[in-house]
């Protein structure tokens, strides 16, 4: 009885976590799912793929804007081919994409919230930390998870990234077994960089985390493995590190042999002619020093969202100084309270021998080594990367610091600590760290649920705000009686984010993304070799804005004359279509 009562709390913080994760998966599959941004052309290549449209997988067919009547094949460096392996599955069964992507994304955050918790399970035996820790997980599904929305494909890494620290953690205690050196070692340290350097595939900025992993190993092998010769700690490394890169360099000449480029980060370069300011200067090194804190909340929507609008209403009143428009100077701020309180809790757990020197030293492996990489990236790209989508590279920062603080208030409550300084630091971390963006997250979800009662989507399942906030199939429906042959065009104008592609995913014909341009660049003409109609979507505001409605629709130099469709009460769009003479 004591054993099977044993085996039970053993298993209770993945019970638990199992439990509220899916309990907010079966409510969350009645509403419509949302996909934004960064997946949309992969998605949308895994249906041309299916359907015959595209000849190669992770490729997007869309049209060519120097000749509307041609389409063109483009293999997708942006992005890694993660998205493309992780939702192929479930959408080639012929799932609606809404339910595919959730149903996937559900899967992958199991695996990887049962990853972390397995960490946690062999770093503490304290039951209280495992299924706080349990429940905290669950609840960061609503955003890490994509329950409503997929925005990024983060889950991805998500899902195999514990699994892979996990790996790392029992080669390393292997070699503190100090067992005889041998061939064995090389084959774990050959699949151990294969692992890491994998990872790279799924997402390329969790591959910055295989470094941490990387150069902890360097760091263990260097001080707590002296048993063994130099010459094998440094073959045992060198074969890890080569196997970690092999992945990384077959990807990268994929991508040359298909797109001509290495890496997304040549695209950037070239994309991005002029560096934001935030990418030079003291600003850049506090968004650099600032990251790791941000990295706390694992998302910066947070902070740039109701804890922005928290405190601007705050400081208005008190100051009469309006700081809701200066959100990454914000974020910078708060990122720096949070990085100084995580460093003070590892200096005092460290100073008191709370947890073990080498998990310190993992933690901060897998948290210098990622920023640090970023900010390089950063400059290179011109874009401030250490302010955005941190949430991919920063998880297990997030994870272990958070273990670091409920341990320490653990360890405080037993020990009746007595430090101002102590209670101060500790209070403020759980509360703005710890408590409120899981609060936050069910707020968002909650609201998110209350938005889309009633929506009627079209077959695919799908949330497409862009078009409609009630109705998106009434706005398809329309869209296509307008399509009269398989030649036409629909034309998405981007006149508001032009970053949104949701559209996309419920458009069965050709497209057009078309996004509005200022200066010389809106007088040039888009041009067909042959007869087809196009069919132009426009926002409300820009349907508004009627000189730069014309401008757009004057592009179109070989039209016959524009007709708009019937208004649309539940649309947030206006639809023209034109027919366009060769």
């Amino acid at each position: 009885m004591n054993l099977t009562n044993s085996r039970y709390q053993q298993l209770a913080p993945y019970l638990i976590f199992l439990f509220i994760v899916t309990v907010f998966f079966a409510i969350a599959s009645v509403f419509p799912y949302q996909i934004e941004f960064d997946p949309i052309p992969q998605i949308k290549g895994i249906n041309q793929w299916l359907s015959g449209v595209s000849s190669s997988i992770n490729s997007v067919v869309t049209v060519n804007p120097k000749d509307i009547s041609q389409d063109i094949q483009t293999w997708i460096v942006w992005h890694a081919p993660g998205v493309t392996f992780a939702f192929l599955p479930l959408i080639a069964l012929g799932l609606p994409l809404g339910i595919a992507v959730r149903t996937t994304a559900y899967f992958l955050f199991v695996s990887g919230g049962l990853g972390w918790i397995k960490v946690i399970d062999t770093l503490t035996s304290d039951q209280k930390i495992k299924i706080i820790i349990a429940v905290l997980l669950s609840i960061y599904y609503i955003e890490i998870g994509s329950l409503l929305v997929c925005t990024a494909g983060d889950v991805i890494p998500w899902a195999v990234m514990p699994w892979v620290l996990l790996y790392a953690m029992y080669l390393c205690s292997i070699l503190d077994s100090g067992n005889k050196f041998d061939s064995r070692f090389l084959v774990h340290a050959a699949l151990l960089g294969l692992l890491l350097g994998g990872i790279y595939w799924l997402k390329y900025s969790a591959f910055l985390v295989s470094l941490g992993m990387l150069a902890y190993l360097a760091v263990f092998l260097w001080f707590f493995s002296k048993q063994y010769t130099l010459k094998n700690r440094f073959i045992l490394l060198a074969v890890c590190t080569a196997f970690t890169l092999l992945p990384v360099i077959g990807l990268s000449a994929i991508h040359h042999s298909l797109a001509g480029v290495n890496s997304a980060v040549d695209q950037f370069e070239a994309a991005i002619p002029v560096a934001s300011p935030s990418t030079r200067g003291m600003r850049f090194l506090l968004s650099l020093i600032g990251a790791p804190g941000l990295g706390l909340f694992n998302s910066e929507i947070f902070t740039q969202g109701r804890l922005l609008t928290f405190t601007a209403t705050i400081v208005k009143q008190l100051f009469a100084l309006d700081i809701s428009r200066k959100a990454e100077t914000f974020k910078i701020f708060v990122g720096l309270a949070g990085t100084l309180a995580a460093f003070w809790f590892v200096a005092e757990s460290a100073r008191k021998n709370i947890y073990n020197k080498k998990l310190i030293i993992l933690w901060g492996c897998i948290t210098t080594i990622p920023f640090i990489f970023i900010a390089y990236i950063s400059y290179k790209t011109g874009i401030n990367l250490l302010m955005a989508g941190i949430g991919r590279y920063s998880n297990p920062f997030f994870i272990l610091t958070v273990f670091f603080v409920i341990s320490y208030y653990i360890y405080w409550i037993s020990n009746h600590e007595k430090s101002i300084l102590s209670k101060i630091v500790l209070s403020v971390v759980l509360v703005f760290f710890v408590l409120l963006p899981p609060l936050n997250y069910i707020a968002d979800w909650a609201e998110a649920i209350s938005l889309r009662k009633n929506y009627v989507t079209t077959e695919n399942f799908l949330y497409v705000d862009i078009l409609s906030k009630k109705n998106v199939k009434s706005v398809v429906t329309q869209i296509n009686s307008a399509v009269k042959s398989p030649k036409d065009v629909v034309v998405l104008t981007k006149d508001t984010d032009e970053l949104r592609f949701g559209s996309w995913l419920e458009m069965r014909h050709r497209i057009l993304s078309l996004p509005i341009v200022d200066g010389e660049e809106a007088k040039s003409k888009i041009t067909t070799a042959q007869d087809l109609r196009v069919i132009l979507v426009v926002s409300n505001a820009l349907e508004t804005n009627e000189n730069q409605l014309a401008l757009v629709k004057q592009r179109f130099a070989q039209s016959t004359g524009w007709t708009r469709l019937p208004e649309n009460p539940d649309a947030e769009v206006s639809i023209w279509f034109s027919d366009l003479k060769a």
